[in-house]
């Protein structure tokens, strides 16, 4: 479940059990939130907070706040400061808001690269509400760590929601880490079949390249470039690493090329060490 659709939950959960809905502009948050708006959703809720001050005596707004803040931002010190203001207020929550502030803080720690701290707080953040967008988080850290823990957890989301690309890609990942070639393409493809997001298909191109499938990673990353994937940079990067093992040398270079002006981030620097 992405995160859009873990909005709309919130919001109902809010709705049934919390009188801060009531707060004019409240559901306006959400509703941006729910569409993707993202960046327009946290500068809504930042000036309602300075507009209603008495939103910040609830755990929930300052969870979101930090939420948004990470999201749109990166910023981790300041979603860390709305989770500290948030912490001393969780006594008298639902436990689905404890099991929401449980899970940003494990998104912060993540981000940082406190993968192990993350996954305690996945943890109880699944303890609280284990719902699949808990899951899904605790499985990833637990499969970034690679615990063995993890692809039991997996199977709980694939329970959960069988449609769920991400599942599919981890325990392709695990599979070819395990050296069963043929599960991890079965599992890759199973992935690329349903409803991926962008970043989905980018780790399915990702897989295909490490288990020497170019063609297969090159339709892949192209479609993840279609619909939108982000890390520009890397993409293009690994584009033109693939064309370089299929000795395409010309389009080899342009992509490299492509990465180089994106900026100076991980695929630039790969960019330049093609050729």
């Amino acid at each position: 479940m992405d995160k859009f659709n873990i909005a709309k939950r919130l919001l109902r959960l809010l709705q049934k059990h919390s009188d801060i809905t009531k707060a004019d502009g409240i559901e306006d948050v959400f509703q941006l939130f729910s569409r993707g708006a993202c960046r327009e959703a946290y500068a809504a809720l930042c000036e309602m907070m300075k507009e209603q001050p008495d939103l910040c005596a609830h755990a929930f707004t300052c969870v979101l706040h930090a939420d948004l803040s990470l999201y749109v931002k990166g910023d981790t010190c300041e979603a860390q400061k709305s989770l500290d203001r948030a912490q001393g207020k969780l006594g008298c929550s639902e436990p689905k808001i404890a099991s929401y502030y449980y899970r940003v803080q494990g998104d912060v720690k993540s981000r940082l690269g406190n993968t192990s701290e993350a996954v305690d707080d996945y943890e109880k953040s699944v303890a609280l509400s284990p719902d699949i967008s808990n899951l899904t988080m605790l499985a990833q850290s637990l499969s970034v760590l690679r615990d063995a823990r993890a692809p039991d957890v997996w199977v709980r989301v694939l329970e959960e929601d069988p449609q769920n690309s991400k599942a599919y890609v981890w325990l392709a990942r695990q599979a070819a880490r395990s050296g069963d070639r043929d599960k991890a393409i079965s599992l890759a493809k199973k992935a690329e079949q349903l409803k991926p997001f962008a970043e989905d298909v980018f780790d399915v191109a990702c897989l295909y390249h490490d288990i020497g499938q170019p063609e297969a990673a090159l339709s892949a990353y192209f479609r993840a470039d279609a619909m939108g994937y982000e890390g520009r940079d890397c993409l293009y990067a690994a584009i033109a690493d693939c064309y370089r093992q299929l000795g395409k040398a010309d389009k080899a270079k342009e992509y490299a090329q492509r990465a180089l002006e994106c900026g100076p981030g991980d695929g630039a620097s790969r960019g330049r060490t093609l050729f």
